[in-house]
């Protein structure tokens, strides 16, 4: 797959997962740790550099030992790391990530003080949009204060350039004291993005609507052009630009994890090459939802 020659730029967060690759029952002692790279917005822009879709990765790394590895890791990949930016003084957060009996992760992130990181970022942002074809954004970006003013400017630059953006809410409980803080900030950032990438538990959370259909619906009704819900193994559902439905290929579980960001890279690479025609929405289902299975037979995000 060849891609467009203005990269797509995914603002956020790489993070070092620290992962158990087991299944523990509630007694059981965690570990050993695996290191992974990690970051929604990190894994995705690695993922579209797989598929040969020109990304480059906005924010900030402590400069420190496990910043330079995760950095050292998007290069490798081929991501463009001109705008991530290297802090003294910050270090790099860490997710450590658990499996119960029935695979559902869980995450224990530290060092979530990305404000400074975000900050230093910042300055960068008008020329680093002025070098993009698009954004993708997520909902962690909207935690604290300071990556709140940088996501809503990142937003308000990609719309004066009309550049498409792409939100994945990508909700970590763990990461809000209130919940419905959480739903508000996204809902804000979907009235201003193009395209919405939710998974079935993300939009009900949105919407108050436990149908993925009727949710898609009230999505599209907030401002977002095309809305596209996952379920896990069940139906994927896309509504606005495009409506249609596709049901994934049964796959042996070893981790969900990552394969939401799997589907988002597939789904951004897809409308990338066909110059964000948001109507053939339905003809690029299957080939992300490919990518989110084959994320889904490794333990870490980036298989």
């Amino acid at each position: 797959m060849t891609g467009p020659a203005r990269p797509v730029a995914c603002l956020g967060e790489a993070i070092l997962d620290l992962v158990c690759e087991r299944r523990l029952g509630p007694d059981d002692a965690p570990g050993p740790f695996e290191a992974h790279h990690g970051g929604a917005p990190a894994n995705v822009a690695a993922l579209l550099a797989r598929s040969e879709i020109s990304a480059s990765l906005i924010g900030g790394l402590g400069e420190d030992r496990w910043g330079r590895w995760l950095r050292a890791g998007l290069e490798s990949e081929g991501v463009d790391t001109t705008w991530l930016a290297a802090v003294e003084g910050v270090r790099t957060p860490v997710a450590v990530i658990t499996f119960d009996l029935e695979g559902e992760p869980s995450f224990d992130v530290h060092g979530e003080d990305v404000g400074p990181a975000f900050e230093a970022c910042s300055p960068a942002l008008e020329q680093a949009l002025d070098a993009s074809g698009s954004l993708v954004i997520g909902g962690n970006t909207m935690v604290g204060e300071i990556e709140r003013e940088v996501t809503r400017r990142a937003v308000d630059l990609a719309g004066e350039r009309g550049l498409p953006v792409l939100l994945d809410p990508n909700h970590r409980p763990g990461r809000w004291d209130d919940q419905e803080d959480a739903a508000r900030y996204s809902r804000e950032l979907i009235e201003r993005s193009d395209v919405v990438k939710a998974n079935r538990a993300e939009a009900e959370l949105l919407t108050g609507l436990d149908d993925p259909t009727d949710a898609g619906d009230a999505l599209v009704e907030l401002g977002a052009a095309l809305v596209v819900i996952t379920d896990g193994p069940g139906e994927i559902v896309a509504r606005g630009a495009s409506e249609a439905s596709f049901t994934p290929r049964p796959v042996e579980m070893v981790s969900p994890l990552g394969a939401g960001d799997a589907f988002m890279a597939g789904l951004v690479a897809g409308l990338a090459s066909s110059e964000w025609d948001l109507s053939r929405a339905d003809e690029l289902l299957p080939a992300a939802s490919e990518e989110a299975r084959r994320a889904c037979l490794a333990w870490g995000p980036r298989p």
